[in-house]
């Protein structure tokens, strides 16, 4: 019999795993009501179209014809028009770009907001035909390579049907258009509309106004849409996978679409598991049912309660999806710094007590923290903590199908997620069902202990990196970048972990097989870790400080030759010309100040990041007339002009331009 009379109801758990969820995400979807201040990174807010001369690229968005009747044909045109010299990236779905450079792209994107209840039909989008531009190389192996480009007048095409039951009068639909402009040198901050296009519906025989004078702009358009959609074959949102190089893409539609689509997202949640979020408690949970492994029914019954504990959080989590506005990505939950501390500060409490801390007698509340496998309550709390360290991660399969159910019907939400959770569950509940492939495991003496105590401290590196995850989103200060140096505090212990499992493996055996074997384990553990450590904390060569306003100044009234470089996430350029000029062995040296003349003026690198739209960089940019990057700006002391500034420079020209300032410097103290 399972012992459950001193456990407290699952109920309660339930609910308050559900609470959990819905207040994180509600508090995430606050920022993203009016009056709130979050941002998309790369993203500007929506805004009405404008048109001043000097713009990249103009947008307008016109239809054919500007009056239709009930049930007419109707396209929708966007058009947009590229100032010469200047080109946006093709549509994801052309597949026009190399992988190399469409994996850094912001492809252009148009697409109705909604459909309003005026339109019962909308058809494939018809996108221009890419053209070659120069482009900025993203290797830094040549000045420009040519890619597939829209450039010069691009027009997009969303044909439509319009309802049959429309009351004449004039109807209005949004139109969603993101892209990003760039030239052969430079790209600016991606831009984001919403366009409304409005519609006049007229009586049947009153005749409809076709805007003659727009006759060039849909020359191009595909009319035989028209007779597809009238068969019913409306436009569908293929869901494209892309695994290890092995591409696909399902039609959801159908009921056949759907329960492939369902297995597909079943795969990703067993794959979840192979994951570096779930893999340190696998062992544990493997010892759980080892335990039980002589009574079957037992066994399959604590195998069923922990994989019920799973799907029951990914249903929280589709629950928060379709009830809480705002709140449409996975991964969201971590963005609220108290929710990562909370989980830090439950997995920490675990694994201390699995180490076995917890061994003298404490309050009872504390071990509603460190939950037995060997019990109801326990299997399912454990099966919750296991899908919440999932999160972070996303698997292969997992991520596209979790993306697509977010904008969908509710009873269509919930089904994916309920299949990405019973997938993550079923290889749990494959071997409770099969006790004898778990018998063999060491749930007691010396080495069960050993696996308990490593787990524990393999499950505090997890906690450290929850826990620092949520203290430097309280801590940190834009523009500074968050700190990494937990990720230290999680390489230590994890090496801790590889140590202390050598140490104890020699004292517990003398077989020579078992200590080689385990002492590899240990040294790819503790090894792991130092070197994953090591490349997630590395900046690059150069010791950047990041823009203010005020570090600007400071500097510069300090005496000091100041460089800054203007860089965002969303800059293919800067990336490329970052690697292939500033990372220099003797740029970076002198960027560091490695170089800097004994007496002489120091040399100070800023880096400002334009990420997003609220970026002090942003003013200081247009300051000294300038509005794209890459660019580079070099300035000598006490002078707020740069003596040296642009988009596309060589090693020698930079480290010429710093040499210039420092003699400016020196020539007029």
């Amino acid at each position: 019999m399972i012992q459950t009379a001193s456990r407290p109801s699952l109920l309660p758990l339930m609910f308050g795993l559900l609470g959990l969820v819905l207040h994180a995400a509600s508090a995430i979807a606050q920022f993203d009501k009016p009056g709130g201040t979050f941002e998309v990174p790369g993203m500007t807010p929506s805004a009405p179209h404008s048109d001043p001369a000097d713009r990249a690229v103009n947008v307008s968005v016109l239809t054919s014809p500007r009056s239709v009747t009930a049930g007419g044909e109707l396209v929708i045109a966007v058009v947009l028009d590229h100032a010469e010299g200047w080109h946006t990236w093709p549509a994801e779905a052309q597949k026009a770009l190399p992988p190399e450079v469409s994996g850094f792209a912001i492809h252009t994107e148009v697409a109705l907001e909604s459909r309003p209840s005026w339109i019962a039909r909308v058809g494939p989008i018809q996108w221009p035909t890419p053209s070659n531009s120069a482009v900025a190389d993203p290797s830094g192996q040549s000045p420009t390579v040519n890619l597939p480009t829209y450039s010069h007048r691009a027009v997009v095409f969303i044909p439509v049907i319009v309802a049959p039951n429309v009351a004449p009068g004039p109807q209005v639909a949004r139109v969603a258009v993101s892209f990003q402009a760039c030239n052969d040198q430079m790209c600016q901050m991606p831009e984001d509309f919403a366009l409304d296009v409005e519609v006049e519906v007229v009586q049947p025989g009153a005749g409809s106004d076709s805007g003659e004078q727009d006759k060039s702009i849909f020359e191009a358009f595909d009319q035989t849409v028209f007779a597809e959609l009238r068969a019913g074959k409306e436009a569908v949102e293929h869901i494209e996978f892309d695994v290890f190089g092995l591409s696909f893409s399902i039609d959801p539609t159908g009921f056949s679409g759907k329960m492939l689509l369902f297995l597909v997202a079943a795969l990703g949640g067993a794959l979840l598991n192979l994951t570096p979020c779930v893999l340190p408690v696998i062992p544990l949970k493997i010892m759980g049912l080892s335990a039980a492994a002589g009574h079957p029914s037992r066994c399959f019954m604590l195998g069923l309660i922990m994989s019920l504990g799973v799907v029951a959080f990914w249903l929280g989590l589709a629950a928060a999806i379709v009830s809480i506005t705002g709140f449409t990505a996975i991964s969201s939950l971590f963005e609220t710094p108290w929710f990562s501390i909370a989980v830090g500060v439950f997995i920490a409490v675990m694994g201390v007590g699995m180490i076995g801390v917890f061994t003298v007698q404490l309050p009872k509340f504390v071990y509603m923290f460190n939950p037995n496998h060997e019990t109801v309550h326990g299997s399912f709390l454990f099966g919750v903590m296991t899908a919440v360290l999932s999160t972070p991660c996303t698997a292969p399969f997992m991520g596209a199908a979790a993306a697509w159910a977010t904008r969908q019907p509710a009873a269509i939400t919930f089904a994916t997620f309920a299949a990405i959770g019973a997938g993550m569950a079923l290889p749990y509940l494959i071997l409770s069902a099969n006790p004898k492939w778990v018998s063999r495991m060491p749930r007691s003496g010396a080495a069960g202990e050993l696996v308990k105590q490593v787990m524990g401290i393999l499950m505090l590196a997890v906690a450290a990196f929850f826990l620092g995850l949520g203290l430097v989103a309280v801590t940190n200060r834009p523009p500074d970048p968050p700190s990494r140096f937990y990720w230290w505090i999680v390489a230590v212990l994890a090496a801790t972990a590889g140590g202390w499992l050598i140490w104890r493996t020699f004292k517990i055996t003398k077989s020579s097989r078992k200590r080689a074997l385990f002492a590899i384990v240990g040294l790819v553990i503790g090894g792991g870790g130092i070197a994953a450590a090591a490349v997630v904390t590395d900046d690059g060569p150069v010791n950047w400080t990041y823009y203010t306003h005020e570090r600007f100044r400071q500097s510069l009234a300090d005496g000091n030759v100041v460089v800054i470089d203007f860089t965002a996430e969303w800059c293919l350029n800067c990336k490329a010309i970052e690697k292939a000029v500033l990372y220099r062995r003797a740029v970076a040296e002198t960027l560091n100040g490695k170089t800097d003349p004994p007496a002489g003026p120091r040399t100070i690198a800023l880096k400002a990041d334009l990420t997003v739209k609220a970026a002090e960089g942003w003013e200081k940019l247009r300051e000294i007339g300038e509005v794209g990057i890459p660019l580079i700006a070099v300035f000598k002391p006490g002078d707020e002009r740069p003596i040296f500034k642009s988009n596309a420079y060589t090693a020698q020209q930079v480290l010429d331009a710093i040499q210039a300032a420092r003699t400016a410097a020196i020539a007029d103290p």
